[in-house]
């Protein structure tokens, strides 16, 4: 750093786009500045209509079903692996669509309560037997010698105070016909549980089936979806009146966010025919293009009040917004993209769906930041300028110096870039160290799939079926699924009979006969045994070559199969986004060393983010203030979404920050002149946009569903540990480190790229 370098650094001024006054320059930014600055209202109106269109389609269910019907609940995996090719043998197998009734706290002993159960039941099975599609009506009574009968006693509880009912439907039905046999068969049921215990008091019951189970998820997540925004809009707006000083610039991201999830959901409507969606990729749209479009639209709006106070001419105003702020949401969105479509090489159909629906929110979101953003603020005309009442509020006005969108030359940013250029390899190496010691629990990371574990305490479906597991243990899901279509039933029966007592970690196995095909349920122990022993025994299970054509699949085998599928593509993604992203910055910064340093401090950014997670809801730490619902790993599919994610939103903060740096150095500033200047001219919009970011992912965050829990808390802290920590600190120190190296492009390099990237 040079001597003569003050305090706070020269002043550096931007460059203007043209003589004030003039006409924009009619390079691609001006003819676009044209557009909207001529026809604002077309441009408005075109974007509400899409929207409506979109709310209409997605959300309403005009056409006839809604987004979120479109969506699938459980499958994703590719069809290569062995837990899909297991599965689709059981396509027609009607065991896991089956309606349950339990009748529990009956003396199966007394007489009277005998004769009740046997006139009521009857009375239900030729009710149901009436329905269309119903193959069997099973319950302790259905023979002759009653549950006295051996052959019925997996239908009694285990305390011998309780019966099961189990109404089994034809197989290869549509969903339709499914769903309607299930609400059918449901309201049977529930009138039989309200005869019982009139009849006989002290007597309980409950009903429940897969189809209940799924319809309450995909509420639950439609309800989450909601509260989510109803938590995390307010807060958005507060923060961006702070920064804007005025309500009217505040809600112009705001509008553009809730365009571009409209939106959204009419082309993830239109695209949910040729691919997989799960039913949290909805709410995984929701939660990126709200993040997204309120950082695009912060910077886009930030910028263009700057601009007013250089141009006599708003609309020349508009056109340098958009040449320098809306080049730099270009890039931004291209780098996201780039991160988020790594999920598209994966061979998993749930990574594809979260990839392509995470695609569709960010093109919109980068197309209304520069459209629909810039004509809302071409008819706000000079109103745009005019501060809320609520900024005479002493402590709002400290706030809205410190986060307000138009930066003084010097002052918080500034200075503590110069602090960091006093001691560069300091502060380098200490946050390296903390992020390194942060991340640490990684070492000890385990995966889990989705499952009824992930549902709240408080959910009628998941009481039902943990209830049922511990009353019926014989009916539970199993831990593990062997399907062989090569087998005898007989086979089966004795294979089942040996791997109970071959395998330590399974205590019970039980083999049955589908159509054309046997399968063996495998029960392992405890839930804590279960996370020590399903890989192990799977492994064994899959090595045994004594049932012939057996294939394994079930929970663990799915979370097995999923890890590998990543892992086989894992490092051709890693490598992919590697290659694009610093070609990107490359071409933007005509740098090769910021690129590279940027991959690295990114990379540490998801690692802490890891770690914080691990710790909390892997480990337990701090779950019980949280309201976490206890987890033996992290989501498996949750993983690499979150991964990708985090890092798309890092690189969103590393081109906001760069872009500025690299205006002053543009402009005349030497390396660490411009690093101050950049921090101080970009630092204010990235501070408030992590936080409006990380308050959107809060709101998400505070949900009841787990894995929804997991992404708002994983992009929260990966938003806030980048800006804050990785931005403000890492990024400084070490382009002071790096000096006049940051700027190093080799001569071919040099001589290929443009002077600039063009306009």
């Amino acid at each position: 750093m040079k001597d003569a370098l003050t305090e706070t650094g020269p002043v550096v001024q931007d460059a203007p786009a043209g003589p004030p006054g003039r006409p924009p320059r009619r390079d691609g930014w001006g003819r676009l500045g044209a557009l909207v600055w001529h026809h604002p209202w077309a441009v408005v109106v075109t974007w509400l209509v899409l929207a409506a269109v979109g709310f209409s389609v997605g959300s309403l269910g005009v056409l006839g079903s809604t987004l979120q019907a479109k969506t699938e609940s459980v499958g994703g995996l590719a069809p290569s692996s062995e837990s899909m090719q297991a599965w689709e043998l059981l396509t027609d197998d009607s065991s896991g669509y089956t309606t349950l009734a339990t009748l529990s706290g009956v003396d199966l002993t007394d007489r009277h309560v005998q004769q009740v159960l046997a006139t009521e039941l009857a009375a239900t099975r030729q009710q149901i037997a009436a329905l269309p599609h119903v193959a069997a009506v099973t319950d302790p009574f259905t023979t002759p010698e009653g549950p006295a009968d051996p052959a019925v006693a997996s239908l009694l509880a285990s305390d011998g105070r309780g019966v099961i009912v189990m109404v089994e439907p034809q197989p290869d039905l549509t969903e339709n016909q499914g769903r309607a046999l299930d609400t059918a068969a449901r309201a049977a049921l529930d009138d039989l549980v309200d005869r019982v215990t009139t009849a006989l008091p002290g007597a309980d019951g409950a009903v429940g089936s897969r189809w209940a189970l799924w319809d309450e998820h995909d509420a639950m997540m439609t309800s989450e979806l909601t509260r989510g925004e109803m938590i995390s809009l307010p807060l958005a707006l507060g923060v961006m009146i702070l920064v804007f000083s005025g309500v009217l610039a505040a809600g112009m991201p705001l509008v553009g966010a809730l365009t571009t999830i409209a939106c959204a959901f009419g082309v993830m409507y239109g695209l949910a025919p040729l691919t997989f969606f799960h039913s949290s990729a909805v709410n995984v749209v929701t939660v990126l293009a709200l993040g997204v479009s309120i950082d695009y639209g912060l910077l886009v709006v930030s910028r263009y009040r700057e601009e007013m106070t250089r141009h006599e001419a708003l609309a020349d105003a508009m056109v340098a917004a958009l040449r320098t702020a809306g080049r730099t949401v270009v890039f931004s969105a291209l780098t996201v993209a780039v991160a988020v479509s790594g999920l598209l090489l994966f061979p998993t159909p749930i990574l594809q769906g979260y990839g392509l629906a995470a695609l569709v929110g960010i093109v919109i979101a980068m197309s209304t930041a520069v459209t629909l953003v810039p004509a809302l603020l071409r008819l706000a005309g000079e109103r745009i300028r005019r501060t809320s009442p609520v900024l005479r509020i002493p402590g709002v006005r400290w706030a809205h110096r410190l986060l307000g969108d138009t930066p003084p030359e010097h002052g918080v940013f500034s200075r503590l870039a110069r602090h960091v250029q006093r001691r560069p390899w300091w502060v380098m190496g200490g946050v390296f160290v903390a992020l390194l010691v942060v991340a640490s629990p990684v070492l000890g990371l385990r995966t889990q799939a989705e499952g009824i574990e992930t549902l709240p305490d408080g959910s009628p479906s998941k009481h039902f079926f943990v209830d049922t597991a511990e009353q019926f243990p014989a009916l539970q899901s199993s831990d593990l699924l062997v399907v062989s279509t090569q087998a005898t039933l007989d086979q089966a029966q004795q294979w089942a009979a040996a791997v109970v007592t071959d395998q330590p970690a399974v205590v019970a196995a039980y083999a049955s006969a589908g159509d054309g095909y046997v399968r063996v349920s495998v029960h392992l122990g405890s839930a804590y045994q279960r996370q020590q022993d399903q890989e192990s025994t799977l492994a064994a299970l899959r090595a045994d070559d004594t049932l012939p054509g057996a294939l394994v699949t079930g929970d663990a085998a799915a979370v097995v199969d999923f890890e590998q599928e990543v892992l086989q593509r894992v490092w051709w993604v890693v490598l992919f986004i590697a290659i694009t992203t610093f070609g990107l910055l490359l071409f933007m910064t005509r740098s090769v060393l910021i690129p590279l340093k940027a991959l690295v401090t990114n990379g540490l950014t998801l690692l802490a983010t890891l770690g914080v997670l691990v710790w909390v809801f892997q480990d337990r730490h701090l779950a019980g203030v949280l309201g976490i619902i206890p987890a033996d790993g992290l989501e498996a599919y949750m993983l690499p979404m979150l991964l990708l994610f985090g890092f798309g939103l890092a690189m969103d903060y590393e081109v906001f920050l760069v872009s500025r740096i690299k205006e002053a150095y543009d402009a005349g500033a030497d390396n660490d002149d411009a690093v101050a200047v950049g921090m101080q001219r970009s630092g204010r919009i990235i501070t408030s946009a992590a936080l409006v970011m990380a308050l959107v992912f809060t709101g998400f965050a505070l949900g009841r569903i787990l894995t929804i829990k997991e992404l708002g808390a994983g992009m929260a802290i990966a938003v806030l540990v980048d800006a804050i920590v990785v931005r403000m600190l890492l990024v400084p120190a070490t382009m002071t480190v790096l000096g006049r190296w940051n700027w190093w492009l080799p001569g071919p390099l040099r001589r290929l790229l443009p002077a600039r990237a063009p306009e």
